[in-house]
């Protein structure tokens, strides 16, 4: 044991650096941000483990909150039936895949990330690091035995929630959705870390 050590999965931020735009917030962004619907992005094979159903769940029980949801997968056909049912019209975007450019875009684009992981199969979630690099708050499911729990700071660097829990899930949405003070503090600390 005296001979390991943890080395922790890392992301090439230049895959995203060349796409991205220096340009920092104005007061008139600021202004818009505190008006307009909160801005989710969830990125992820579109299977079951990934826990988008409870995403589109919460979300229907959210008024005020948008989500794109980028990838592709085997659950595809459900999520988009899930998403008529439920009634979100165009408050969910299904992104399908995206090249680099367009994912910073994405990045760029959100308010926050959300990863609602249901089992340990979610072993790390790189993507919470990518939403990190753009200094993106995170809502992330508190699921045991997975890295998730340990990149994510629940209040410092995102929001947790109980894995496949509709109810703690809409609550994390509406606390996120209510501070944007909090959501910049987070992304800060975030890209920090």
């Amino acid at each position: 044991r005296n001979k390991c050590h943890v080395v922790p999965l890392g992301i090439d931020t230049a895959r995203y650096s060349q796409y991205e735009e220096v340009a920092g917030p104005t007061e008139e962004l600021a202004a818009q941000e505190e008006s307009r619907p909160l801005r989710i992005l969830a990125v992820g094979r579109l299977t079951y483990y990934k826990g988008f159903r409870y995403l589109l769940e919460a979300l229907a029980c959210a008024s005020g909150v948008r989500l794109q949801l980028v990838g592709q997968g085997d659950e595809e056909a459900m999520l988009r039936a899930l998403a008529d049912r439920l009634d979100l019209g165009d408050r969910v975007e299904f992104a399908g895949g995206l090249d680099d450019a367009d994912l910073v875009r994405a990045f760029q684009g959100c308010d926050c990330l959300c990863l609602p992981s249901i089992e340990r199969t979610e072993a790390f979630g790189v993507v919470l690091l990518e939403a990190m690099y753009f200094g993106k708050p995170i809502l992330s499911s508190r699921l045991e035995g997975s890295g998730m729990n340990w990149i994510v700071e629940d209040g410092v660097t995102g929001l947790k929630f109980e894995p496949a829990n509709v109810d703690s899930l809409v609550a994390a949405l509406r606390q996120m959705a209510a501070d944007a003070d909090a959501r910049r503090r987070m992304g800060a600390a975030g890209r920090a870390k």
